[in-house]
């Protein structure tokens, strides 16, 4: 099961987002009872196509100060995705190894913290240069949140964006708005048949 490491600074919206994609994309033994339950609606009342994934409205959460891990399912391959709270910063190193590909997100709306979150997210670029990368714009729909050319600037997104092995996003973890984007991208990305070693044979080419 491929494991994803989700970070980012404090108040980024990691936990929100774990919550959300373990309520909307839940592992096998859910999904089948939601399937069942599905099939008996669908037969009783009005049938229905949609096959959206259904987030929730509010949730409360509080800051993570050690590890949190959740499991989903989508299109038939499991994923963990595991959290390591932000207090954690100086430990973050010794979970790299253990990672498949990793979630960066960023708080948009947080003006004062993109300086920090940025230098950050290139740490961890440099360590894992080798795997699949999302970096992910949070609270995109903030009234409050930083300008697109500022942020562009910031984060390098140019030259980010003609990486092989870097995928860029925005999202609202809170309303659920673009996170089956995001889902999509990332089984997407680990479904490619040896793209671990594509992008070595890339970023360390040999003479």
């Amino acid at each position: 099961m491929p494991v994803g490491l989700v970070l980012g600074m404090d108040g980024a919206g990691k936990t929100t987002l774990l919550r959300q994609l373990s309520h909307s994309y839940r592992d096998a033994k859910h999904s089948k009872l939601v399937s069942v339950l599905d099939m008996v609606r669908s037969r009783l009342f009005v049938p229905t196509d949609d096959k959206t994934p259904k987030f929730l409205d509010h949730i409360t959460t509080v800051p993570t100060t050690g590890l949190e891990e959740e499991s989903i399912v989508h299109r038939d391959m499991h994923l963990t995705l595991r959290e390591v709270g932000a207090p954690m910063l100086s430990m973050w190193s010794a979970y790299y190894d253990g990672c498949d590909f990793y979630v960066f997100l960023v708080d948009m709306a947080n003006i004062p913290q993109l300086g920090a979150a940025a230098i950050e997210f290139f740490n961890v670029v440099q360590a894992m240069e080798t795997k699949a990368g999302f970096l992910v714009f949070n609270k995109c729909d903030a009234p409050c949140s930083a300008s697109v050319q500022w942020v562009r600037s910031l984060f390098c997104l140019d030259q980010l964006s003609t990486s092989s092995n870097m995928n860029i996003l925005q999202v609202s973890a809170a309303r659920g708005l673009h996170l089956d984007t995001l889902v999509d991208a990332i089984v997407n990305k680990l479904s490619r048949p040896n793209n671990r070693q594509f992008v070595q044979t890339r970023i360390h080419p040999t003479n």
